[in-house]
């Protein structure tokens, strides 16, 4: 996996368009995460890359958005199937897709679901 994967630090944003403009897909894998989601991964998905990530809280999946166990067998697997151009674009099309259901409508009422779940026996949120 190491020949095919490029690890970068922080960019500019002109570094990170030229870099986005021309990746295949993304990996983001965390251990421990406490459910939160990515800002970074919405951002790819909203550019149109597709992701591999293991963060469960981003949804079950889709085309575009690859949730695994985070095994470099898993990660490999996912990799592969993106060598075909069409493919890629097809994920791409299908990570901008779902990027862009999330107005910001969606958002609020995600998190009035998420509050209330969490203030169980808590005052009834508005």
């Amino acid at each position: 996996m190491v020949d095919r994967l490029t690890l970068h630090g922080r960019v500019d944003d002109d570094a990170l368009d030229n870099l986005l403009s021309d990746v295949r897909c993304a990996v983001q894998l965390r251990s421990g995460h406490p459910g939160q989601m990515s800002a970074a991964i919405c951002e790819l998905l909203s550019r149109g890359v597709p992701v591999i990530t293991n963060m469960t809280t981003h949804g079950k999946g889709h085309d575009g958005l690859f949730v695994v166990d985070g095994e470099v067998e898993s990660v490999a697997r996912i990799v592969d199937s993106l060598q075909d151009q069409q493919r890629v674009e097809s994920a791409g099309a299908s990570a901008r897709s779902q990027a862009q259901c999330w107005t910001a409508d969606r958002v609020v009422t995600a998190l009035r679901d998420w509050l209330r779940s969490q203030s169980v026996g808590q005052t009834e949120l508005q």
